[in-house]
């Protein structure tokens, strides 16, 4: 399988959350440590401490009470959507790539946990028909859409039960200029947010490179963390993991 190489396009100022006042914004915002709707979970022990060097985070709704900054109303424990075991968990992915995540996702099935593609989007167009021959393969009715993240609808993208999201690395990798929230695609993890902010999913999965907790000086890492931590209704409790390839038999080249 093979995919084009993607082209470098600017990506305009207005077209994501505003980086400088992110950045400016992210010791005031995070200086409690947490938020009223969640809190950054650091694993204890194993080889998965992250907050040093994330990989991957997975976030859970806290059970608590919040009441909104928009709205001014307030949203109960009770009120959360609840997982039901049995049934299966509906998905969708953005940044979905040629596959890895969704494939690995196709195998992690039990008797009491199974997941259902509902939609996955990328902008490359080889890209996206590796993904639908390799892992929407089971799944006909799933939408696969080949677009730009920035002209996206997201607002018209079926609600799932769990989100999937590796937003690009581009300028996360430490192989590079690491311009971090200040590069062409640092941005673009928002348009996660916006979703996650609309479709409130029980789960999102989210996935880049060890060079995040690096960024801008540490300030990325944070302010990212800040955004998925209050986003949606209720908020999420993140937890961060470092997977080092190499600890789990994967052959890894320079």
């Amino acid at each position: 399988m093979t995919t084009n190489q993607k082209k470098t396009r600017p990506v305009e100022a207005e077209e994501t959350l505003f980086t400088e006042d992110m950045l400016a914004g992210v010791d005031a915002s995070t200086a409690e440590g947490g938020s009223t709707s969640g809190k950054y979970s650091e694993p204890v022990g194993g080889r998965s401490r992250a907050r040093k060097a994330p990989k991957t985070a997975k976030a859970e709704k806290p059970a608590k009470a919040k009441i909104s900054e928009k709205t001014g109303e307030t949203t109960k424990a009770e009120d959360m959507p609840q997982l039901v075991l049995g049934k299966a968990l509906t998905v969708g992915e953005m940044f979905s790539g040629p596959g890895g995540i969704g494939i690995a996702l196709n195998r992690a099935r039990s008797a009491a946990l199974s997941f259902t593609h509902l939609w996955a989007t990328d902008w490359d167009a080889d890209t996206c028909e590796t993904y639908r021959r390799n892992v929407l393969k089971d799944s006909p009715e799933a939408l696969s859409i080949c677009e730009d993240v920035r002209k996206l609808d997201i607002d018209g993208l079926p609600v799932v039960d769990g989100f999937l999201y590796g937003f690009p690395c581009n300028d996360f990798s430490l192989v590079g200029e690491s311009k971090g929230l200040h590069g062409n695609y640092g941005g673009l993890f928002s348009y996660g947010v916006k979703y996650i902010e609309r479709a409130n999913p029980l789960f999102f999965f989210a996935e880049n490179v060890s060079g995040l907790s690096s960024a801008n000086d540490g300030k990325a890492f944070r302010v990212i963390l800040n955004a998925l931590n209050h986003a949606g209704k209720f908020g999420y409790t993140i937890t961060a993991h470092l997977y080092k390839f190499e600890e789990y038999g994967v052959i890894v080249t320079s």
